[in-house]
């Protein structure tokens, strides 16, 4: 057979299995990832378990502001069916997001006095970076939604390159320097930024900036409009993100940031197919879904049905790599002294399966306006997970079962996200 109609019949095999724009996302997410996996073997032997734990609370308070930087009006950005109306909400979104991180000055120190251990009075004397860094995130993530919705996935696979080269090559350097969990933080902020300025110029949200008076009226009726993504969305996010962030706290609270640290590489490995599959399927799935809820009755749920089961068929080796052999890949890829994660690793690998195949459909509450239903979980997850904490802080379970509770619990709580989201598309869309 000529190659050249071969690869064409491979090409439209498999458009016909995966969603539009999701081979260029998953290839950019891949070279990505391939990136920091080459990078992440130096940086254990360079950086100590202590310093990831400091990058690892870096990373949740960017994680848990980043989310809410926006107020959530990038989430409704993909519901207007007006272009004009879809650009001045996610100007809004970036406005709201430079505002978060002049905030975050204030919040970061006034959460290492709260806290007052070793790890969070460290990122205080990094308060300016973690504050851009919230401000890059929130406008990333406002700008990644409007190239969605236009459907420029070309766009957002160069800047998570861009990003992914930067921060890379910048915490190897700190690394060499010496310069330990601040290199790491420093880089990974960088990175942000970089990736930042190629979603930026690829946007041509210049257009919707407001230039006078009655544009900056326009852009205040708007929000008003979509005061309920500020009101109600907000604070489901917040509690949301506060959901992902108590695993840190717990383990950093309880177990110190060399305990944090096995935990930030654990989750660092099984985040892994998330970013490379999970991440770019869940925003094409954003796209088919809102398309989905404008067609036939049933399509909103098998477009659900479907990216679980696409997110499963790409994702099933890793994990089952993880189960059979973890320690022994753990340890050659990273060091002797990370055998604890490995061992980790292979203990859990089915719990962070089960939420790696449900994590590409989480946005469907958001999408289906389901804001209150959305917060009841968001409260129940936060309610469990204290509980845990309150063992933790009794000293009733050691650092391995404190994780493994937090995996499990975590996974369970996809589940039941999972079942809502079907539910949900049914009432939205049967008669």
């Amino acid at each position: 057979m000529n190659p050249r109609v071969a690869i064409g019949s491979i090409r439209r095999a498999a458009g016909r299995i995966l969603p539009k724009g999701l081979g260029t996302l998953a290839g950019a997410n891949l070279v990505s990832q391939l990136i920091a996996l080459v990078a992440m073997p130096v940086l254990t032997r360079l950086c100590s378990i202590s310093d990831f734990g400091l990058l690892q609370i870096y990373v949740t308070v960017t994680m848990v502001a980043g989310l809410v930087a926006c107020l959530r009006f990038e989430q409704a950005v993909l519901q207007p069916p007006e272009l004009e109306m879809a650009g001045g909400l996610t100007v809004l979104s970036l406005l709201a997001s430079l505002g978060t991180g002049v905030v975050m000055l204030g919040v970061v120190p006034a959460l290492a006095w709260l806290l007052g251990t070793a790890g969070w009075h460290r990122i205080s004397r990094l308060t300016l970076v973690v504050g851009a860094a919230v401000a890059v995130t929130g406008m990333t993530s406002a700008a990644t939604q409007w190239l969605v919705r236009r459907g420029n996935f070309q766009a957002i696979a160069r800047a998570r390159l861009v990003q992914s080269i930067c921060a890379a090559t910048l915490q190897l350097a700190g690394g060499f320097a010496g310069f330990g969990g601040v290199g790491l933080i420093v880089g990974d902020a960088a990175g942000r930024l970089a990736g930042l300025v190629v979603l930026q110029r690829a946007s041509g949200l210049a257009r919707y900036l407001p230039r006078k008076r009655a544009d900056v009226a326009s852009l205040s009726r708007l929000g008003r409009e979509y005061r309920r993504f500020v009101w109600i969305a907000s604070p489901s996010a917040l509690v949301n993100a506060v959901g992902g962030a108590l695993p840190v706290l717990i383990i950093e609270r309880g177990f110190g940031t060399a305990g944090l640290g096995v935990y930030s590489l654990l989750d660092r490995v099984m985040s892994v197919p998330t970013l490379f599959v999970g991440q770019p399927l869940s925003q094409t799935f954003s796209h088919q879904l809102r398309e989905a809820l404008y067609g036939a009755a049933g399509a909103a749920r098998a477009a659900i049905r479907e990216t679980v089961r696409v997110a499963t068929i790409l994702g099933v080796l890793p994990f089952l790599a993880l189960a059979a052999a973890g320690p022994f890949l753990v340890t050659t890829v990273f060091g002797e002294r990370w055998h604890l994660t490995g061992q980790l690793a292979q203990l859990l690998a089915l719990p962070y399966g089960v939420a790696y195949v449900l994590w590409p459909v989480v946005p469907t509450l958001m999408i289906l306006n389901r804001l209150r239903t959305q917060l009841v979980w968001d409260v129940a997850r936060v309610l469990a997970l204290l509980v845990v904490g309150w063992a933790v802080a009794r000293g009733l379970f050691p650092l391995r079962g404190a994780i493994a509770i937090i995996a499990v619990l975590m996974s369970g709580f996809g589940v039941i996200h999972y079942g809502l989201c079907l539910s949900s598309v049914k009432r939205q869309t049967v008669p």
